[in-house]
């Protein structure tokens, strides 16, 4: 069940994506692309605190069932009304007409040809650290880090870790518009990254600051991770036209081996400092620093990898 839920959410990404590619202008596409992520996020609050509220007065069945409905009438209506191209609706198109020679690849036949481009392996691994970090962090240890090491209740740490997935998406919405703004993806790529970074080294460092601080400071870090939504774009316009869709299916499983990777590996570090002081139950507080430490070590690389990649200017740097 598990699998259905991921697998589906994926192909939902990428396919909106592409839709946003072929009815907004190209000059929007980094901007709407924000929005999407956002509205996206809005679902992951709601799946929050709202959710356990409504599973508390009606239970979870009754709750999970619901849900299932409402996705299933949202498919119906999408395929009634959403269509792949303006022109089935009658509007302009705004992606140029494909080259009478160019054909549709196989899907391993374009796996590779795209995989050839540097652009696409730099560009991959950059949400694996900028976006993946925020993810581990509110999926995994958030919470218990928040009530072990600032002696917040379950309640009130759970509303700072909404209030980081709020703040990742009114990243994605202003790193998007910015982005589109200064016709560039580097920069505020990077300018994102630094927010992210900065967190977690500050709180690494300085783990018993007031817990206003340490919230302004997890808000600040999501807000930065919010700047991922650019990847799509970037990868999109550094590959030719034709492997596009394919390129953009590549950084979206970028930005998961971040937390496929780091959850496990600091779910071990976490097991062993527990261990070593005889803690059963919880996590050790040194344990979590060192795994602030490690996130903002594997952002350090997502930076580098961004340092690496060649500017778009937010063209497409193939006909």
């Amino acid at each position: 069940g598990r699998g259905l839920v991921g697998g589906s959410v994926a192909v939902a990404w990428v396919s909106m994506l592409m839709l946003v590619a072929q009815w907004f202008s190209p000059a929007r596409f980094a901007s709407m692309s924000g929005v999407s992520l956002a509205v996206g996020t809005m679902g992951a609050v709601l799946a929050g605190v709202p959710l356990r509220a409504l599973s508390d007065l009606f239970g979870w069945r009754m709750v999970m069932g619901a849900s299932g409905i409402i996705a299933i009438a949202l498919g119906l209506l999408i395929w009634i009304y959403v269509r792949d191209m303006p022109t089935q609706r009658g509007y302009k198109n705004h992606v140029a007409k494909r080259p009478a020679h160019e054909v549709t690849l196989p899907l391993l036949t374009a796996l590779g040809h795209t995989l050839r481009f540097p652009a696409v392996w730099l560009i991959f691994w950059i949400p694996s650290g900028v976006c993946g970090a925020i993810l581990t962090f509110t999926g995994l240890w958030g919470v218990p880090y928040l009530t072990t090491w600032h002696g917040l209740n379950v309640k009130e740490a759970s509303l700072i870790i909404t209030g980081m997935l709020i703040a990742f998406a009114a990243g994605s919405l202003f790193f998007g518009a910015l982005s589109d703004k200064l016709k560039q993806r580097k920069l505020p790529y990077f300018l994102g990254a630094i927010f992210s970074i900065s967190g977690f080294i500050i709180l690494g460092i300085q783990p018993e600051l007031p817990i206003p601080l340490v919230s302004v400071l997890l808000w600040a870090t999501a807000f930065g991770g919010g700047s991922m939504v650019l990847s799509f774009g970037y990868v999109k316009e550094s590959v030719p036209h034709h492997l596009g869709a394919t390129a953009v299916g590549i950084v979206n499983l970028g930005v998961m081996v971040g937390p496929l990777v780091q959850q496990p590996v600091l779910g071990a570090i976490l097991d062993h400092y527990a261990a070593a002081e005889n803690i059963t139950g919880a996590y050790s507080k040194a344990g979590m620093t060192v795994c602030m430490l490690v996130l903002a070590v594997w952002v350090g690389t997502s930076i580098v990898s961004l340092m690496l990649s060649r500017e778009t200017h937010a063209k497409p740097r193939f006909a």
